[in-house]
């Protein structure tokens, strides 16, 4: 039968009209005749089913509704933001496998010249629609899915607060009586704890009973695994300070995603670093993580304070403190 294939267990089915080519595959012969026929009338149409899986638009929602749905994924906004930009590249009704080589290695161009992205930014990108493609090749929407090549990525800096850094950012808050921002500004820094870990934080994370001042057990991390982190005296002031203004009677800062991000944005300009891509709210756990470090507190340690997965993404931060190799010059200079 014409467009229909069997292929081990499954049944292949092909359609084309005016040059545009759908493919996918079923699980009976039956299956794969209506879905030949179903996308040969949208080709006809000039236009894709939403819903339908075998486009981007389609396996997009599908992606939103499983796998990226927010019960299911910790990144779902993540996901949903980067899906949005995959849309507005390729169009929602794009087949997926009409997608090749070449349609990624131009989605990178446009990344790059039309919005300027760095490769660490579209790798992060490039993550997203390569996750998409291999769902729908896994679930038989497409034979095949092309080559993701990711782009190289510098080590680049680790970009943490001087003291007087520190001070200036207080102030503008402190001035602009922006006391929620303040305050968790204060708690980020001296707990090195992710911007995301702080939005999820809630009044049964907080063990005041524990550590000298309390301590913070984080439930959902990045990586998956929980751990605790102590407070610092000004961190544990902040915390009661943001639970006595939050208007959630469970979280300690406001939900909305944007809260944060609108105020950096006014300070990073009054304090004249508008041109410094990376003075973002994360450099506040770099400032936390570069003070532990250059205090003399080893790497392994460090890392258990961060909850890195690997050390050796702690070990960013050894070069911090070089004092520690000069006493290695002596061992050296012994015989000579």
């Amino acid at each position: 039968m014409k467009g229909i294939y069997q292929r081990g267990n499954r049944w292949r089915w092909e359609v084309m009209y005016d040059g545009r080519r759908q493919v996918g595959y079923a699980d009976t012969e039956a299956q794969a005749i209506r879905a030949r026929d179903h996308a040969l009338k949208l080709l006809k149409l000039g236009e894709y089913d939403k819903d339908d899986p075998h486009t981007i638009g389609g396996m997009v929602k599908v992606m939103l509704e499983t796998e990226w749905s927010t019960a299911n994924c910790k990144s779902h906004d993540w996901f949903e933001r980067n899906c949005r930009l995959i849309m507005t590249y390729f169009k929602p009704n794009t087949p997926l496998s009409e997608i090749d080589s070449q349609d990624i290695t131009e989605y990178v161009l446009y990344l790059k010249e039309e919005r300027h992205s760095a490769n660490g930014t579209i790798n992060r990108k490039l993550a997203a629609l390569s996750k998409l493609l291999k769902v729908a090749e896994e679930r038989g929407y497409i034979n095949s899915r092309p080559v993701i090549r990711r782009q190289r990525e510098p080590e680049g800096r680790l970009r943490f607060l001087s003291e007087q850094e520190e001070q200036d950012m207080l102030t503008y808050f402190l001035e602009h009586k922006e006391a929620v921002q303040l305050n968790a500004v204060v708690l980020l820094m001296d707990t090195g704890i992710r911007c995301g870990e702080l939005q999820k934080l809630t009044i049964n994370d907080i063990e005041w009973d524990m550590g000298k001042y309390g301590i913070l057990v984080l439930r959902d991390t990045k990586n998956g695994t929980s751990r605790s982190v102590p407070l610092t005296q000004r961190a544990a002031k902040a915390v009661n300070a943001l639970l006595s203004m939050s208007d959630d009677t469970l979280h300690l800062v406001p939900q909305n995603h944007d809260w944060m991000r609108t105020s950096w944005l006014r300070m990073k300009h009054a304090l004249g670093l508008d041109n410094d891509p990376e003075f973002v709210p994360h450099c506040l756990r770099h400032t936390c993580a570069s003070r532990l470090v250059q205090s003399g507190v080893p790497i392994f340690t460090v890392s258990k304070w961060l909850g890195h997965k690997s050390i050796n993404t702690t070990k960013r931060y050894a070069h911090l403190r070089p004092e520690d190799l000069y006493d290695l010059v002596d061992v050296l200079n012994k015989g000579h």
